[in-house]
């Protein structure tokens, strides 16, 4: 904890340091927190750890202008299993530009690259990445009408197979009524392709005894399909009064692909590798309430339930079960999560707010699949300052 303390003091005075010299357009923000996790490796078979997370955030806007550069760094470590310690380094810019005769139609567009570096131990999950994007906004009638396209790029250092290229289209209407009510409807298409689309395997066995043993080798060819998927998202949201409002959503997504990339079992809390989102077809329901209170008080809680049906991923019937012998798997998964925060605003002093808050997490996985049958614990403490 003394280390730990160490480094957060240093990075605090590299802040305020860098805060000294900074004009108004540049801002500022260091997230530290401190979380128990009760089940690590998402596992039937927990093992519980603390986890210190820093998180470093700096952005510039540019002087009359509407673009702006940021930087993000994120370093996690685990009390018990430092092997499970990573960094996560983020740069990008974007830009804004409203249009049209009112100036209220909105032009986005913006990018980053990220990299990711774990130690030797789990070093398969280092990964580079870089992210771009634009939307559009338009006013039509008061109807908010959204549209983008992103693209990712995410390059595996130690597994060129699992590097891949993601596509997506959106499209969103949004409306408020006299009623205080929102309604928000979203269609996206997703498509997803690897480096490479076909792996190999060698197995070698042995048969017979001495020297009149023989040693036989074969080669398993696996295909990487190409994977999409169609998702609807409805959303109402009610204001039940100026500091109270509430929403509940439904979530579906669509499989449009015959196959997809098996998920690794080892490869945990790593959605892109454990959970691959293009691996099944889905239905989910949730809900949040927030609440603002007096005093810059603000509290969210919320929940949901989600259904997968995996497209061509067959399930593990036990712990010995190294092939997914068992049919293919489904996951009903539960989960709620509350948060509650409170920011300090100062004036005329050299720190902005300070906000500290408290998380909790709880995630329940039922699958038929022996090692994605789980559920966690997650309670987080932490403070934010915003220079």
């Amino acid at each position: 904890m003394g280390r730990i303390a160490g480094k957060y003091l240093i990075f605090s005075i590299c802040i305020l340091a860098v805060q000294q010299l900074a004009t108004a357009q540049f801002n500022a923000n260091l997230d530290l927190s401190s979380n128990f996790d009760d089940n690590i490796y998402l596992s039937p078979e927990k093992i519980s750890d603390w986890i210190y997370d820093m998180d470093l955030s700096l952005d510039y806007t540019f002087k009359d202008t509407a673009t702006n550069i940021f930087y993000n760094l994120d370093y996690l470590r685990y009390q018990q299993n430092p092997a499970r310690n990573f960094f996560l380094n983020k740069a990008g810019i974007r830009y804004s530009n409203d249009f049209g005769k009112k100036r209220q139609n909105w032009f986005y567009v913006g990018g980053y690259f990220m990299d990711r570096r774990n130690t030797d131990t789990y070093s398969y999950y280092d990964y580079q990445q870089l992210y771009l994007y634009t939307n559009q906004r338009f006013v039509i009638k008061k109807t908010y009408l959204r549209t983008g396209y992103n693209f990712r790029y995410r390059r595996y250092m130690d597994f060129m197979e699992l590097t891949n290229y993601q596509h997506y289209l959106y499209l969103q209407l949004s409306r408020s009524f006299r009623t205080r009510t929102s309604l928000i409807m979203e269609a996206d298409l997703g498509y997803k392709t690897f480096y490479t689309t076909t792996t190999y395997t060698r197995t070698t066995t042995e048969s017979g005894q001495g020297r009149f043993s023989t040693t036989h080798y074969r080669v398993t060819e696996e295909q990487i399909p190409s994977m999409s998927h169609a998702i609807v998202l409805l959303r109402v949201a009610q204001s039940l009064h100026d500091r109270v409002g509430i929403y509940l959503q439904y979530r579906g997504q669509f499989s449009l692909s015959d196959a997809s990339r098996i998920n690794a079992g080892s490869y945990f809390q790593d959605e892109e590798l454990f959970d691959d989102p293009f691996s099944y077809t889905s239905h989910g329901l949730s809900s949040r309430l927030t609440m603002i209170l007096p005093e810059n008080l603000q509290i969210r809680a919320g929940g949901g339930v989600t259904m997968k049906d995996y497209i061509s991923e067959t399930s593990f019937i036990s712990e010995t079960d190294s092939i997914g012998a068992g049919p293919l798997r489904e996951d009903l998964r539960f989960n709620a999560y509350a948060r509650v925060s409170k920011t300090f605003s100062f004036k005329d002093k050299w720190i902005d707010s300070i906000k500290p808050y408290l998380n909790y997490t709880y995630v329940n996985n039922q699958s038929n699949s022996y090692w994605y049958d789980y559920n966690y614990h997650f309670l987080g403490v932490g403070v934010v300052f915003n220079f």
